[in-house]
């Protein structure tokens, strides 16, 4: 009896630091090109881009191509995926994290953008505190409490003084 050998697994890959970034995606083509570049612009650069679309109409996605194909990112993979139908972005999130085979995912929705050393600060973060994740400004712990460096906003008075 022969086993199958899988070649693509995620122990061959995994190096300390390789991390993938999922991009839940839908009719957002205004904002690809920086979306784009803020990821590949990093300073620890990932190995995968995957971007989960949910349902764009064919026109968005055609123009995202073509920014792709104008401007293809050297030495990352970028994954685009369609479900079909419109879904929501947490059933994209799940399906590349379902997909990706590095040692970190980060995730980053289609409007938003990353400073240049935003994977490398919460890579390195991580690795200095053994903690399980990191959301935005929250350190999360694998017993499920978190840490937020974030602004109580209840405490502010008015959205001004969170924005000022």
């Amino acid at each position: 009896r022969t086993q199958p050998i899988n070649i693509h697994t995620a122990e061959n890959h995994m190096t300390s630091r390789s991390v993938s970034v999922i991009v839940p995606f839908y009719n957002r083509h205004d904002f690809f090109e920086r979306l784009m570049d803020g990821i590949t612009s990093q300073t620890l650069r990932p190995e995968t881009i995957y971007i989960i679309d949910n349902g764009s109409n064919p026109e968005q996605i055609s123009k995202c191509f073509d920014s792709l194909n104008r401007n293809p990112p050297s030495e990352i993979d970028v994954i685009f995926l369609s479900t079909i139908q419109r879904g929501n972005a947490n059933y994209a999130r799940n399906l590349g994290l379902d997909l990706a085979d590095t040692k970190y995912v980060a995730y980053l929705d289609s409007d938003d953008w990353w400073e240049r050393q935003h994977l490398e600060n919460s890579i390195s973060a991580l690795e200095k505190t053994n903690k399980s994740g990191i959301y935005s400004g929250s350190i999360i712990h694998s017993h499920g409490t978190s840490i937020n460096y974030s602004a109580d906003v209840t405490s502010l008075g008015s959205p001004f003084k969170l924005l000022f």
